[in-house]
């Protein structure tokens, strides 16, 4: 109950080896849904082995720079349209049209390597990622997230760490840092 908020529901998204469980606890209880567009083998094969369809190439290994350097770029732009199509929307279609103030989402299995937020879905003919539709936070568990919202702050000043351009090829990056710094009243 207590990694629960009224209007941020905590879905948890568990791929299985006939499809997608989901299970939504919010202030009114809970409820659960299966999709069979995605397994877990299938999720699992597509983030170690690649999509055949654009070449055997490794989600995870180019995440993890055990192929060739400088290809994160590259990975999320392979992955984020899949996850978005087989996991994001089946998650929208569960979640429905209650419009909640965000989510809150527990992924298991593989799901954690990817940044769900990212996801891209295809909304009434336009690409948008999840986080373009609901405010999202993911969580290892339930649990670790009923404790960092039940955490009481322990610091009565407000901080904020930035790091701007550490390689000197974002010069613009210095200037947004102050901006927030100044908006959030640490400049």
């Amino acid at each position: 109950a207590g990694a629960v908020e009224d209007d941020w529901p905590l879905v948890y998204v568990n791929p299985v080896p006939t499809g997608l469980a989901f299970i939504r606890v919010d202030e009114t209880g809970f409820s659960g849904a299966f999709s069979t567009e995605v397994s877990s083998g299938e999720i699992e094969k597509f983030l170690v082995d690649g999509d055949p369809e654009s070449g055997p190439t490794s989600y995870v290994g180019k995440a993890s720079g055990l192929n060739e350097a400088g290809t994160m770029r590259l990975a999320l732009d392979q992955v984020l349209p899949w996850i978005g199509e087989k996991v994001i929307q089946p998650l929208l279609k569960f979640v429905g049209s209650e419009e909640p103030k965000g989510l809150s989402i527990v992924a298991c299995g593989w799901l954690p390597l990817v940044p769900l937020h990212a996801a891209q879905v295809n909304l009434g003919g336009k690409e948008r990622r999840l986080l373009d539709v609901y405010p999202t936070r993911c969580s290892p568990s339930g649990a670790m997230l009923a404790a960092s919202l039940n955490r009481p702050s322990s610091v009565s000043e407000k901080r904020f760490v930035a790091i701007a351009n550490p390689d000197g090829s974002l010069p613009v990056t210095e200037a947004e840092v102050h901006a927030v710094a100044g908006a959030v009243g640490s400049g």
